[in-house]
């Protein structure tokens, strides 16, 4: 059986579609790692701000931030300690909140609307409780976002599994259950 693999290097297919409903403006990519979404938003024009603790991906973002006409802004800090000063026109958390302990997804999802400005947009894609229990600390249940997102407007809204990819690159082909989330605030 053939497979249809995600390039991991690429930015989130979401993440795109989110252009469609903000165009320019400020992004804030919460876990943004290697910067595979901040780097696709600034050659958009978008001011991007990358949170993230891992210094060795923040290295590579680093290098490939060199080349760009409009950097992209690395903060290296726990995403639970940061505290931005602005909102943001676009906010994007991709693959990382099931990674958090319960109390800090709770916390997250309550900041992360405190930090999109009124019109603006937010992309959330994180591991669902249809894989195995255990493989993550927290795994969000059937329209549990719908549900922390009550009165934004729902853009986009799907559990699926995620595409076929290797990672670490070189290791055997996986692919996980996931949500998929795009809201608009009010």
């Amino acid at each position: 059986m053939s497979k249809d693999f995600w390039d991991v290097t690429k930015q989130d297919p979401l993440v795109e579609a989110a252009l469609k409903h903000v165009r320019t403006g400020n992004a804030l990519d919460i876990g943004g790692g290697e910067g595979r979404d901040a780097l696709f938003l600034a050659r958009n024009n978008f001011d991007v701000i990358v949170v993230d603790s891992d210094a060795d991906a923040l290295r590579k973002l680093s290098q490939s931030n060199e080349s760009l006409k409009k950097p992209v802004t690395i903060i290296e800090t726990n995403i639970n300690a940061y505290t931005p000063d602005q909102q943001f026109d676009l906010v994007i958390c991709d693959m990382v909140l099931h990674f958090l302990a319960p109390e800090e997804v709770v916390s997250m999802t309550e900041k992360m609307k405190a930090w999109t400005k009124p019109d603006g947009v937010i992309m959330i894609a994180a591991y669902t409780d249809k894989n195995p229990a255990g493989k993550r600390p927290y795994l969000f249940k059937t329209n549990e976002l719908k549900q922390l997102y009550a009165g934004w407007r729902i853009l986009y809204y799907a559990e699926k599994p995620t595409p076929w990819f290797h990672w670490p690159r070189g290791t055997e082909p996986r692919h996980n259950e996931a949500v998929y989330f795009l809201a608009q605030k009010p």
